[in-house]
């Protein structure tokens, strides 16, 4: 079983209004009973995990969405703290925000940043991926000569409706890394594969 903490993404929020970047864990508790979220975010840590009522979830895992109610209900949170919550906030309804993500994934994967970003009430979505299968042309790549928070900022300076950016990051590679090989040594297992002799292939 994968640690949530280990499997997590981190989220960096950037306030095109403010120019601040905030960052929080992909994190999600949630009571067993009645399903009510109890913490989100880089609360999460702060509460003890012995308790079976408490159930902590990593909505996006590996740079994947792979639990999109917990996902949208972090995001709407995020949200709320970082962009909504500031006096000066008149919301309009030709907003856009941007989503940005590290890993590669399907157009599948796509639409699922690209529905959190509209289901906190976005009329337009910026979709930037270091690598998206089969990407369609309005989305965005990386360009080489700029960094990523350059980039992003990049976005906000061009379009002034533009509100903000999400990134999907992972502040530490070797949890992820310890969370694929694990996962990796548990198919084998599964399949009733020598995990050795797969290594001597590479």
């Amino acid at each position: 079983m994968m640690d949530p903490f280990d499997a997590c993404a981190d989220i960096k929020i950037y306030n095109y209004k403010t120019r601040e970047i905030h960052s929080e864990k992909a994190l999600v508790l949630i009571h067993e009973d009645t399903g009510k979220i109890l913490a989100v975010g880089n609360d999460c840590e702060r509460f003890a995990l012995g308790n079976e009522m408490l159930r902590l979830v990593a909505p996006i895992a590996l740079g994947r969405v792979v639990d999109y109610n917990a996902a949208e209900a972090l995001f709407k949170w995020l949200h709320h703290k970082y962009i909504l919550n500031k006096k000066y906030r008149l919301f309009k309804g030709n907003k856009k925000g941007t989503i940005c993500h590290h890993e590669p994934c399907s157009r599948v994967d796509a639409k699922y940043y690209s529905d959190l970003i509209f289901s906190l009430g976005y009329k337009s979505v910026i979709l930037i991926s270091t690598e998206v299968v089969g990407a369609k042309p309005e989305d965005m790549t990386l360009d080489d000569t700029l960094t990523l928070e350059d980039a992003l900022w990049e976005i906000g300076a061009r379009d002034n409706k533009v509100e903000c950016a999400f990134e999907v990051t992972k502040e530490d590679p070797y949890r992820y890394a310890k969370c694929a090989c694990g996962r990796f040594l548990s198919n084998c297992k599964r399949w009733g594969v020598d995990p050795k002799e797969i290594s001597k292939e590479f």
